[in-house]
């Protein structure tokens, strides 16, 4: 009986051992840490520049922008602080803050 049991002991441990060392069945897992590259960005080849001013003092030429009649444009005075207020919309919604 104690030999039985003596083997069924080991029977279990080394098939608790191959399954867990020897198996080798998580060697074929990716590796988590490898770098994967991205491949290179490429750059377009009409560069389109964001209008940093407003339409006064800094007009966009680049053709390929928003037209102006797409972009209604209105400049108002504001007597109270004595600066001008330039309003730049695309239908109801603000295209740039006013300032």
């Amino acid at each position: 009986m104690k030999i039985t049991r003596a083997l069924v002991t080991i029977l279990f441990v080394s098939a608790f051992i191959y399954a867990a060392i020897g198996s080798g069945g998580s060697r074929n897992l990716p590796d988590p840490y490898e770098e994967i590259f991205a491949p290179a960005m490429v750059s377009d080849t009409i560069p389109i520049k964001d209008n940093y001013g407003d339409h006064v003092t800094d007009p966009n030429i680049n053709p390929f922008d928003i037209t102006s009649n797409v972009i209604e444009q209105k400049v108002e005075y504001d007597p109270v602080s004595g600066n001008y207020i330039i309003y730049e919309k695309i239908g109801a919604e603000y295209y740039r803050t006013p300032t």
